[in-house]
């Protein structure tokens, strides 16, 4: 936990990622990270559904059956950050990414969880701190919110990515209303792709 230099007393609540629970700490009010929400409510909201699923950035490393030597990265979750990987070429899953910046900005919000508390330590007139903060609920929420809301993601358009293998795939169409199969070939790619029809209809059933 960091509270930084400034005097302030405000309450707030950070993901404790050793205990896996949200906890109250009492911020500075200056510099800190974004491990930082508002309330509980906000925590929980934005870390705990990342524990029962971390959609792309929590699938497994996997460099998939062909024998390619393609350096690639993933995302972590026991190290809460981008590690390099050899992808041998097709198949594989959507944890993989072409750059480590590429990785870091598609699990920010992954990488953000794990930070540590942190209160702050600049002047109350220069306030800095780390990505595990936010001034607003909405901010929280846009940037932090599982991967991505429900509407969100069923917006995202038909991807099927780099990679050339050949998997059925559902997505959800915006112009039909309807979700409909598509080819995935099987990296990168984006949110809107479902394994079954129903898990797409589920999910999107009330965009």
């Amino acid at each position: 936990m960091d509270i930084g230099p400034c005097k302030a007393a405000i309450p707030r609540w950070y993901f404790n990622s050793h205990t896996r629970t949200c906890e109250q700490f009492t911020y500075g009010g200056c510099e800190g990270n974004m491990n930082n929400f508002e309330s509980r409510e906000d925590c929980q909201g934005r870390c705990m559904r990342q524990l029962q699923s971390h959609g792309i950035c929590g699938q497994p490393k996997e460099a998939g059956p062909c024998l390619a030597y393609i350096q690639r990265w993933y995302y972590d979750v026991e190290r809460a950050n981008c590690e390099p990987f050899i992808y041998g070429g097709c198949q594989g899953n959507m944890n993989n990414f072409e750059t480590e910046q590429s990785c870091r900005e598609r699990c920010s919000q992954e990488i953000s969880c794990n930070l540590p508390k942190e209160v702050g330590h600049a002047p109350p007139r220069s306030p800095n701190g780390n990505a595990n903060r936010f001034d607003s609920q909405e901010a929280c929420m846009q940037q932090c919110v599982g991967y991505l809301p429900v509407d969100s993601r069923c917006r995202l358009p038909m991807e099927t990515g780099p990679c050339t293998a050949s998997f059925f795939r559902w997505f959800y169409n915006n112009s039909t209303g309807r979700c409909e199969t598509f080819t995935y070939g099987g990296c990168n790619g984006n949110e809107n792709n479902f394994t079954t029809k129903e898990e797409c209809e589920k999910t999107c059933a009330n965009y």
